[in-house]
C-alpha cells in the first residue's frame, strides 16, 4: 500500500471559463474535508447555465455541497483504485468542453461518464501524459465522470 502522496491535476474548460482541481491520494488524507491538500467547502451551485465544476461525494467521500480538491486514504479504502466524482455544470455557450487532465508517471487513471458507467465515455490515462479530453457540445449532457486513480 502507498504510503505517500499522489496527485493528479484537472483543469475543467467551457468557454472562458476555466477550473483547476487537484485529485489522488496521501498518507495523511480522510475522507472529508482536508484543508492540508486544498480541500474547502464550496457554496451551493450557481443558476442553471451558469459553470461549476465540483468533486462531490460518491458513496466514499463525504462531501456536502462538494469540495475543489478530492484527495483520499487509500488505508481508508482498502483498495488500490481511487473514485473520485466530478459533476459539472456547463455554461450555456455553444463551445465543447475540456478535460485536462495530468497525472504522475508511476499513475493511471480511467475517466468513464457516470450516467452508464463508460458507456459514452471511457478513456485510459497513463501518468507522464498531459491529455486532453474533448467534451463535444452534442454529448455536454455529461455532467458527471467518475475518475478511477491508481498508482502503479
Amino acid at each position: 500500500m502507498p504510503t505517500e502522496t499522489r496527485l493528479g491535476s484537472l483543469e475543467v474548460t467551457h468557454d472562458t471559463n476555466t477550473s483547476y482541481h487537484d485529485f489522488g491520494f496521501g498518507t495523511d488524507a480522510t475522507n472529508g474535508y482536508d484543508s492540508a491538500f486544498g480541500e474547502q467547502i464550496l457554496p451551493p451551485l450557481p443558476p442553471s447555465g451558469a459553470f461549476d465544476a465540483r468533486f462531490v461525494a460518491n458513496g466514499e467521500a463525504t462531501f456536502s455541497d462538494g469540495s475543489v480538491n478530492d484527495v483520499r486514504s487509500y488505508a481508508l479504502f482498502g483498495s488500490e483504485t481511487i473514485k473520485h466524482t466530478l459533476n459539472v455544470q456547463w455554461s450555456d455557450s455553444e463551445e465543447n468542453g475540456e478535460l485536462t487532465f495530468n497525472i504522475p508517471s508511476d499513475c493511471t487513471l480511467t475517466v468513464k461518464d457516470a450516467a452508464t458507467d463508460g458507456e459514452v465515455l471511457d478513456e485510459k490515462i497513463v501518468g507522464s501524459e498531459t491529455t486532453v479530453l474533448q467534451i463535444p457540445i452534442t454529448n455536454l449532457g455529461l455532467t458527471s465522470f467518475n475518475i478511477y486513480f491508481s498508482a502503479s
